[in-house]
């Protein structure tokens, strides 16, 4: 699973300027991503996502139902910002290339279409 993953991240990275793989030079799980996008808000990248079968998650939600930014990434010393604009990817045993591959193109084209349409800065 960590050569999905790597493969996954590697494609990412290669395919879309400012994405950066949160945590990469810690210990992580083998089977999960978490990529910060810049200039894209997370939320509209996970709706994309879903929209075309690219199961993904954003935010967590406090017990008053109101989201918030990844306490993890927070603690990791992102910004809320930085925090907003990332995406966690997880991968399973059942996983393959061919849906890697897809997935990473998947992320590719939705970010470049939001980042038409956004403005952060």
């Amino acid at each position: 699973m960590k050569e999905l993953r790597d493969g996954f991240e590697r494609a990412v990275l290669e395919g879309i300027p400012g994405a950066v793989v949160n945590g990469v030079a810690a210990e992580r799980l083998c089977n999960t991503s978490s990529i910060r996008f810049e200039d894209v808000d997370g939320q509209a990248l996970v709706a994309q996502l879903d929209r075309v079968g690219v199961m993904c998650s954003q935010t967590s939600a406090c017990s008053s139902g109101r989201p918030e930014p990844s306490p993890a990434l927070l603690a990791m010393g992102l910004s809320e910002s930085e925090a907003w604009s990332a995406v966690r990817f997880s991968l399973s045993a059942n996983s393959t290339w061919d849906e890697v591959e897809v997935a990473a193109r998947e992320v590719v084209e939705a970010v470049v279409r939001l980042r038409q349409f956004m403005v952060f800065r």
